[in-house]
């Protein structure tokens, strides 16, 4: 299951949140080829300073099991990096996006018996 966490210093409300983690997950879907419902998208409010200022930015984690090709990577980051600049309205060098891709055997997921 593909989890993508956005921080942000930017504050939203329910109905801002909600529309840009759906973007989010639609992105990831789109981008890696996974079903909707299988994407878990989280959204919090942080206190960020980056680059020694406290000004509107953005901390990404996608976390994935297994891999994809550098350019699915860099594509998945440029889309999601286009979702923070509409939705936020975020200046892209105050962006971080961290993947984490984590091997089958380091991940778990509750699986309901037949």
């Amino acid at each position: 299951m593909p989890v993508i966490q956005l921080k942000t210093n930017c504050c939203l409300d329910k109905t801002q949140s909600d529309a840009v983690l759906k973007r989010l997950v639609e992105c990831i879907s789109t981008s890696i080829n996974k079903p909707l419902p299988n994407i878990m998208a989280m959204y919090s409010h942080k206190e960020i300073i980056m680059n020694d200022s406290d000004e509107d930015a953005a901390y990404v984690e996608i976390m994935y099991v297994g891999d994809f090709s550098s350019e699915t990577k860099n594509n998945l980051c440029n889309s999601v990096l286009e979702i923070l600049i509409d939705f936020l309205d975020i200046d892209p060098e105050r962006v971080y996006i961290n993947l984490n891709i984590k091997a089958r055997e380091d991940a778990w997921k509750y699986v309901k018996k037949s």
